[in-house]
């Protein structure tokens, strides 16, 4: 007996090769109708025997596109038609967008041997692609993901290409980005003067590479802006660069040309591999191998480290060109420093002349600019930690929808590591990594995404979250929006916000069971009006309590006392015996005088953030006073104590005295004063180091005890620290239960979702 079902999919099946795999699976079992993109997702009315229908759905589910994900899946009788085929058809626009959007996708091993392949028709082609990877996010200007509304649209296909895209049997069938030679994009050459120097991709990709091998700095188009791009062995090369970009320490990215080729650098695991080659390929933190190529220059490309930044080629042209060159290039975001990565051609050629001696363009546009992502993984526990979330990764977020919640709802997220979020129907979108909103450009460049982004769902919000912080541009931000659209501004608790996002990540918001959450930082604002950094949250049937924290100490200079490391052990100090030999040094004696009255007033803001602890320790053991990057100088502690362990063991128990946790207080200054005295007694610095991450640890497992609970959650960038995951999984995995972040950064790029989470808890309860 013949049959008609209507079949609705969500989640991601859009710019994944949904609708040709159910093409194709509908052409084996023999069935007719048609399948469409719609702004939920895909939709199917399909008509058949009952027996292959059945094989059909089952298929459906089971088959599906690797880089698919499907959150609901529908099936309802229809009314029976009688079609003389199967079809894709025009997409359907009606209604509201409920789908999750694709992120771009790493050239996949298929397209990479057609590339190298003589006989192939797209034999070093630099913009190859297919149904299952190339540009998606970043060239979307609307929904339902269609050609015209890409920025592939100005691109006509040619005979060749229409022929693929049209017959069902090819891999490139209904492939929205298909292109070659003869179709695709155009490329341009220019110098520092503005003037053309080549506009053949052949041309185009020797003279970038005879470049390279001159020590010249370049500037190359990617999937999501532009990168710059020199020899990593060339010292003069990297000297320039640095100096170009007002860059002086913050470590460097490698591009090298294969896996192979980074694996006789860094050592790189299963996991690494596994990142690297994936469908995101981001930049992958590993440990530099002893036996390195002793031409690389460690000490312009990540003074003062034990691991690198490495990637593969994700993107065609970054292949062509890193096989042309044969071994390592810096590949980092065009831009300067503090400013967001340059994506459109004008303003490239007009701002990396000063900074690239070649710039190369190409004329497909990129519409939501996007740096790498970043990944890292602890050393021993292989425990994955995302310490920046963008090309690849963003804005596809995997989460079961918040059930109740149909309102399309902004969330604004935090002011450093921003990201906002975007609730509708249920469903959380995170976006892309933006850096820290104390530019213009920055805050330019996340107000024009925001509009961007629910302008594609052509929802309007009805409500918007906002960091408690008054003065973060983000919430300025947020009730500009709020009062334009007349519509109700809620504020979030900054630490709060961080424990929902573990929490909702973790499927843990409507488990009743307590929870006790570890939330370190470096700053936010907390409900007293001080700023908070070094919590303690239990969570039970909906309801955050704060059962700890830090001890509090004095915050003065703003905005300066985290780039300074100094300026916060002088704070934490002050009154310990001994310190004042340590730091006396490195003030002047103008500064001393300052800085000691401001600390002797009586109204200063104060903090109990764990972040500037770090800093306080790195300060006092010499390791680092005045920062260049954000999160310098735990960075350096925590390779200073990782050494430690290497030699020690993770079985080495040391610790400070922290204080009596029955009033759930780290206390601060006993912590400092016993380091100050190992300090003294000329104890190793590695040692010490240790010694401190032990106490973290221990104070970790001894609140857990005291309250009682045993499921632990831990967000705040201070769980960056892959060292600090190890000990704790080390020492707390048997006996509790440790929920981390998996597809979040720990840092304040996480606000955002927790914001969503957090008011979910609210209507909720």
């Amino acid at each position: 007996m013949n049959t008609t079902l209507f079949i609705r999919i969500t989640g991601q099946v859009q710019g994944v090769g949904f609708r040709p795999f159910v093409y194709q699976l509908a052409i084996k079992h023999q069935l007719s109708g048609w399948v469409n993109n719609s702004l939920e997702g895909v939709h199917i009315l399909v008509s058949g025997k009952e027996e292959a229908l059945d094989e059909f759905v089952q298929e459906l589910k089971t088959e599906k596109p690797a880089i698919a994900w499907i959150s609901e899946f529908s099936v309802e009788p229809a009314p029976f038609q009688d079609f003389p085929d199967f079809r894709i058809v025009k997409s359907n626009r009606e209604g509201s967008g409920q789908l999750v959007l694709t992120p771009d996708l790493a050239i996949c091993p298929s397209c990479r041997a057609e590339l190298r392949d003589p006989e192939n028709r797209r034999y070093r082609y630099p913009f190859i692609t297919c149904n299952y990877c190339g540009p998606r996010y970043s060239l979307l200007r609307g929904l339902p993901y269609d050609r015209e509304r890409t920025s592939m649209e100005p691109f006509s296909m040619c005979p060749s290409c229409l022929d693929e895209y049209t017959r069902h049997t090819e891999w490139r069938f209904f492939s929205q980005t298909n292109s070659c030679t003869q179709c695709g994009m155009s490329v341009a050459l220019y110098d520092r003067d503005f003037h053309l120097l080549q506009s053949e991709y052949e041309p185009c990709i020797g003279q970038v590479v005879e470049a390279l091998e001159q020590g010249k700095i370049v500037a190359v188009k990617g999937i999501g802006g532009y990168l710059l791009l020199c020899d990593a062995n060339h010292r003069e090369a990297l000297k320039t660069l640095r100096e170009r970009k007002g860059r002086a320490r913050k470590p460097f990215a490698l591009m090298y040309p294969s896996l192979e080729a980074a694996a006789l650098d860094v050592q790189l695991e299963e996991p690494h591999r596994k990142a690297l080659l994936g469908a995101a390929s981001p930049i992958v933190l590993a440990f530099i191998r002893p036996e390195h190529n002793p031409r690389l220059c460690l000490d312009q490309i990540a003074p003062g480290l034990d691991q690198l930044g490495v990637m593969i080629p994700y993107a065609p042209l970054f292949e062509l060109i890193l096989g042309g060159f044969g071994r390592p290039v810096v590949a980092t975001s065009a831009n300067r420093s503090a400013s967001p990565i340059v994506y459109k051609d004008g303003k490239a050629l007009y701002e990396l002349s000063k900074m690239a001696d070649l710039i190369l363009v190409h004329d497909r546009e990129i519409i939501m600019p996007q740096d790498d992502s970043v990944l890292r993984f602890s050393k021993k526990h292989r425990q994955s930690i995302l310490v920046r979330r963008s090309r690849g990764l963003a804005p596809a977020f995997i989460h079961p929808p918040f059930d109740g919640l149909s309102e399309t709802i902004v969330a604004m997220g935090a002011d450093m590591k921003s990201a906002f979020g975007f609730l509708h129907r249920g469903f959380a979108y995170i976006s892309q990594y933006f850096g820290d909103l104390d530019s213009f450009d920055t805050q330019e460049r996340f107000r024009q995404c925001r509009e961007h982004f629910t302008g594609m769902f052509e929802a309007q919000p009805a409500r918007v979250l906002v960091d408690r912080h008054p003065q973060y541009f983000s919430t300025q931000l947020g009730l500009e929006l709020a009062r334009e659209k007349n519509i109700p501004l809620v504020e979030v608790p900054h630490h709060e916000a961080h424990f929902a996002a573990v929490l909702g990540e973790n499927h843990l918001l409507e488990d009743p069971s307590p929870v006790l959450g570890v939330i370190w930082d470096g700053t936010g604002m907390g409900n007293d009006g001080q700023i908070w950094g070094g919590e303690f949250f239990i969570f039970e049937k909906g309801v955050f309590s704060r059962t700890g924290h830090l001890d509090y100490f004095d915050l003065i200079l703003g905005d300066k006392m985290p780039k300074e490391p100094r300026i916060t052990a002088l704070s934490v100090t002050r009154g310990i015996p001994g310190a004042e030999g340590i730091l006396r040094p490195k003030f002047s004696d103008s500064e001393w005088y300052i800085y000691e009255k401001l600390l002797s007033r009586t109204n200063n803001l104060r903090t109990s953030s764990m972040g500037r602890l770090f800093d306080t320790v790195g300060s006092l053991l010499g390791i680092l006073d005045v920062a260049e990057y954000e999160g310098e100088a735990p960075l350096y502690l925590e390779q200073v104590a990782r050494r430690w362990f290497e030699e020690q063991g993770l079985g080495f128990s040391g610790t400070y005295f922290f204080g009596d946790l029955k009033t759930g207080k780290i206390h601060t200054k006993s912590l400092v004063a016993e380091i100050v005295e190992d300090i003294l007694n000329g104890e190793p610095t590695g040692k010490i180091a240790a010694k401190f991450h032990n106490t973290l640890v221990e104070s970790v497992r001894q609140l857990s005890r005291h309250r009682g609970v045993s499921r632990l959650a831990f967000s705040g960038g201070v769980f960056q620290n892959e060292l600090l995951i190890d000990l704790l999984i080390e020492r707390l995995g048997k006996s509790h239960q440790l929920f981390f972040h998996s597809q979040l950064s720990p840092n304040d790029e996480c606000i955002a979702f927790g914001q969503l989470a957090w008011y979910y808890l609210i209507v909720r309860t």
